[in-house]
């Protein structure tokens, strides 16, 4: 943004204005000023939403700020995991589900929103259309920290065998 907004001055100046360049001081304050990379602004709200984690008030603030990060990062697949994920906290269902559907589409190798969907549609009671998330998350990460609760996910919304006939 900061950049954007720099260039939208430059663009207003006309040519006819020489541009000295900064002082050292104020260029350091610059810097010191800029906005933080994507990067950092995830890696800071990632951490908020653990320490925050099933405290309904902690949560809340989390969810306009991830609005505004994903707005302006939209193809940040982490941004959209943290903040499906928060919007489940929250009972936002539908909302959840929008935003880890942008998640796979921005990058369909993050296997959190795979596990997200899938919950969100075994939540819906949407149990057949949760194998296939629950199957993508276990493809992506065989080692990941919830294969045993996808597992035992798979075994209750996969349709039960039928039982089989008896031979005479």
């Amino acid at each position: 943004m900061v950049l954007v907004a720099a260039l939208a001055m430059g663009c207003a100046r006309s040519p006819a204005e020489p541009t000295a360049p900064p002082e050292p001081a104020a260029a350091a304050e610059q810097v010191e000023q800029a906005e933080p990379s994507p990067e950092a602004q995830i890696d800071d709200l990632e951490r908020r939403y653990g320490e925050a984690m099933s405290q309904r008030e902690r949560l809340e603030p989390l969810a306009p700020e991830l609005s505004a990060f994903v707005s302006a990062n939209p193809d940040n697949a982490s941004g959209w995991l943290i903040y499906s994920q928060v919007l489940l906290e929250l009972e936002d269902v539908d909302g959840s589900m929008e935003a880890a559907e942008r998640c796979v589409a921005v990058d369909s190798s993050t296997a959190g929103c795979w596990l997200t969907i899938g919950l969100l549609r075994e939540i819906a009671g949407e149990r057949e259309q949760a194998i296939g998330p629950y199957e993508r998350y276990l493809e992506l990460a065989p080692e990941g920290r919830y294969v045993q609760e996808v597992q035992k996910a798979l075994k209750r919304v996969r349709p039960e065998s039928p039982e089989p006939t008896p031979r005479q």
